[in-house]
């Protein structure tokens, strides 16, 4: 046998692990990114309708020229009031606001009737009714979302309250609560509300707040008053 010539390179040793270059495929190797999901076309139309829909309705809502429109609301409220454990009592009433509305703002005059009993501090006289005004602002027709309403608006009341006495401990007065007062309404539009382009009305409830933080004409504690009504919304 010839002895082997020592400048012949020796092949490298086999390895189980070596993959002959020859056996790779060059179409395995991908260097390109992940391609995005393919959306169907009917999710596309519906993402598309949404959109134009939305876009529609804020022109409708709130056109460029911004008018000034008469704004309207009504609520129709169940309360429960309280101070400590010895002031307490629970009222019904009505509230309605009068104004003007903008886009993305509004104001108005709201007038309050509260009826009820509501034993005070003294526990010998009850408040009976509340009769009030005060201004509020809100959020306008920036209210109008979709085929529906959500509006905050916040306001400060003053009222004057009949108070009875229940024995012979003489009269103490009426009184003159005022305070603050912040209610969240929500609903849907009417069914005709779009198509007059117009007037908006709707319908919903409302959720509030009403402190009574004093009194002009007597000692009073403060007061918190808890709201819950329906309410109608136009503007």
């Amino acid at each position: 046998m010839a002895p082997e010539d020592p400048s012949t390179p020796s092949p490298p040793p086999a390895d189980a692990d070596t993959v002959a270059p020859e056996l790779l495929d060059a179409e395995d190797v991908d260097d390109d990114p992940v391609p995005p999901p393919v959306i169907p076309a009917q999710e596309s139309e519906e993402t598309s309708y949404d959109a134009a829909l939305a876009r529609e309705l804020a022109l409708l809502y709130r056109p460029p020229h911004n008018p000034g429109r008469l704004a309207v609301t009504a609520r129709l409220m169940f309360a429960n009031i309280g101070a400590n454990d010895h002031v307490g009592g629970r009222m019904g009433g009505l509230q309605a606001d009068v104004g003007q509305s903008w886009n993305f703002i509004g104001y108005g005059l709201t007038a309050s009737l509260w009826a009820g009993r509501v034993v005070l501090d003294d526990r010998t006289s009850d408040l009976n009714t509340l009769i009030g005004v005060g201004p509020t602002l809100n959020l306008g027709r920036r209210a109008l979302i979709g085929r529906g309403y959500l509006d905050l608006r916040l306001g400060y009341d003053f009222f004057f309250g009949n108070v009875r006495q229940r024995d012979d401990a003489g009269d103490q007065g009426n009184v003159a609560p005022h305070g603050p007062r912040v209610q969240l309404s929500l609903g849907l539009l009417s069914s005709n509300a779009l198509a007059q382009r117009r007037w908006f009305h709707g319908f919903g409830a409302t959720l509030g707040y009403q402190g009574l933080v004093g009194s002009f004409t007597r000692d009073m504690p403060y007061m918190s008053m808890l709201t819950v009504g329906i309410s109608y919304w136009m503007g």
